[in-house]
């Protein structure tokens, strides 16, 4: 199918950063998946959450929300409350509120989010670990970092549970203990916290990990030592 092509032609290139290109081609995707399928169809919606994503990179926020929103409708309607297409859809809705700078929103989504994820059947301990670890970053960065970190901690536990797996957001997790120890003035634990993410990062991407995104998340890590350094001469 036409639309098909066409969406999977916009992920990719999402993922290999050609953003303006990929906006393009999910635009088309869209439109041919409404010809061909129906505003009302998975495959519409599948079409419009993917340019969401591509647009938030973009920094097209508002437009991203519009097409996110009109997919998770349409995965309610089709299954209610309990269609596991929502969970992406409200991740999404949270990406697009932390990179639009609306904490409030972004820790409001995160939180929907976790609740979805510890509502799965069978459970899913490392796919809710990651989800409560960015609602517990988000916590520290909007000025609570004692609750912060107990969503990280509880994070950490939620993922040991699950071995093997999650190893890129335990690892992001990490970083993120790093932050939240920095906000309580513990240093020492905030370094070696950083520290070991970038030991991790150093080595090859966790499977399913782009070399782009696992470097991406480096460099934030980078940053978070620089920060704390900056910090320490204060």
């Amino acid at each position: 199918m036409l639309a098909a092509g066409l969406n999977l032609r916009g992920q990719i290139l999402r993922t290999r950063g050609f953003y303006d290109e990929a906006a393009k081609v999910s635009r088309a995707a869209v439109e041919s998946a409404r010809v061909t399928c129906g505003d009302r169809h998975p495959d519409t919606a599948k079409a419009l959450h993917n340019r969401g994503l591509i647009l938030v990179e973009l920094g097209r926020f508002d437009e991203a929300e519009v097409a996110v929103r009109e997919a998770l409708s349409i995965y309610r309607g089709a299954d209610g409350e309990h269609s596991r297409d929502l969970d992406e859809g409200v991740r999404a809705l949270g990406v697009i509120a932390e990179q639009a700078g609306d904490l409030d929103a972004a820790r409001r989504r995160y939180q929907q989010l976790v609740d979805l994820r510890a509502g799965l059947d069978p459970p899913n301990p490392a796919f809710e670990g990651c989800a409560v670890s960015v609602l517990g970053i988000l916590e520290v960065r909007a000025g609570n970092p004692e609750l912060g970190l107990k969503h990280i901690e509880r994070a950490e536990r939620l993922m040991e549970s699950a071995a093997g797996r999650s190893v890129d957001c335990r690892v992001a997790n990490r970083v993120r203990f790093g932050r939240a120890y920095m906000a309580l003035g513990r240093f020492d634990e905030a370094e070696e916290a950083i520290e070991a993410a970038l030991e991790a990062y150093a080595g090859p991407p966790s499977i399913g990990v782009s070399r782009r995104t696992w470097t991406k998340a480096q460099r934030g890590a980078e940053e978070a030592l620089a920060e704390l350094n900056e910090l320490r001469t204060r």
